[in-house]
């Protein structure tokens, strides 16, 4: 923003310039860019990545013989989890509803309500029978054991 300075001088003339503070707009420029540059980014990053904001991010590790899921669903209860598998594919669904306790009023939110819906092509065949979730501290851990046809084997080598 632009400012004015009180000229102190005992003599008092016209100087247009000494009226201005001419760093103040650069610098209000500059706050403005990094404004917009954190607005468009975070647009960016919610376009390309929906789950970016930690709502949902997940990862898949192979231990050897099973596989584990674990996803980030903080603030969702077990009775919000539904989780399915068919063929290859396991599928999660999960929703988070934010509302006030009864007879508080909410003044304001940060926390919002989300739903979370996502499946997952797995690299191998797991025995759907033996699959367990877990929710705890706001992550869900599906454990899925790898079919006896998809566990690595090792084999033998004779000579002759």
């Amino acid at each position: 923003m632009l400012t004015r300075q009180r000229n102190t001088n005992e003599l008092q003339r016209f100087a247009p310039f000494s009226l201005v503070d001419w760093d103040s707009p650069w610098a209000t420029f500059g706050s403005l860019r990094q404004d917009l540059d954190r607005l468009f980014g975070a647009y960016e990053r919610s376009i390309a990545d929906p789950y970016s904001n930690g709502e949902g991010a997940s990862e898949i590790r192979d231990t050897g013989n099973e596989l584990v899921l674990a996803v980030d669903l903080p603030g969702v209860s077990k009775k919000d989890v539904e989780l399915s598998i068919s063929g290859d594919n396991l599928f999660v669904r999960a929703s988070r509803t934010a509302t006030a306790p009864e007879g508080y009023t909410t003044h304001r939110r940060e926390r919002a309500s989300f739903k979370f819906e996502h499946a997952w092509r797995l690299p191998v065949q797991v025995d759907a029978q033996k699959v367990e979730a877990k929710l705890a501290e706001g992550v869900l851990t599906v454990t899925l054991p790898k079919s006896p046809n998809a566990q690595p084997k090792q084999i033998t080598v004779e000579a002759g």
